[in-house]
């Protein structure tokens, strides 16, 4: 209803929201600002008030992590890319998650490419094998490994 009208709102019409529907069209702009916010956060000079005085800990250190995870889950895979990024070990990295989450390091880049994959399959336009192709899913050694979840 439309504040102090009393009247229900129309639907917009479909050509209005790029012939999404409405719930796709919102999960859409949501994607979009989040992967605009963390590209800001990351940006070389921008730093925030408490990045600039916080310690080296394992809190930190997963932060950063899932940071890079989130601008980096397509095309890393590996811990050890990952700790390379980070600039620590991929013992410090597997500690910082275990401590954060009670999860190693391959759980967490497995779940969030598998977020992503089903993120994908939830829209018309994708079918499962060009989401294992789009997430280099198709390997050698286990394809649609991440889909047995």
């Amino acid at each position: 209803m439309l504040a102090g009208s009393g009247r229900h709102c129309r639907p917009l019409p479909a050509r209005a929201l790029g012939r999404r529907p409405l719930d796709v069209h919102h999960a859409l702009r949501r994607s979009l600002l989040e992967s605009l916010l963390l590209r800001l956060a990351n940006a070389p000079g921008i730093t925030s008030t408490g990045a600039a005085t916080a310690g080296t800990g394992r809190g930190d250190t997963y932060g950063r992590f899932v940071d890079t995870l989130e601008l980096h889950f397509r095309e890393l895979h590996r811990a050890a890319d990952y700790a390379e990024l980070l600039g620590c070990s991929v013992r410090t990295l597997s500690r910082a998650a275990r401590d954060a989450t009670g999860k190693g390091v391959r759980d967490l880049i497995d779940e969030r490419r598998l977020l992503e994959a089903r993120r994908l399959l939830g829209s018309a336009r994708w079918d499962a094998r060009s989401v294992a192709a789009h997430q280099n899913l198709l390997s050698k050694g286990a394809p649609f490994r991440l889909f047995a979840h």
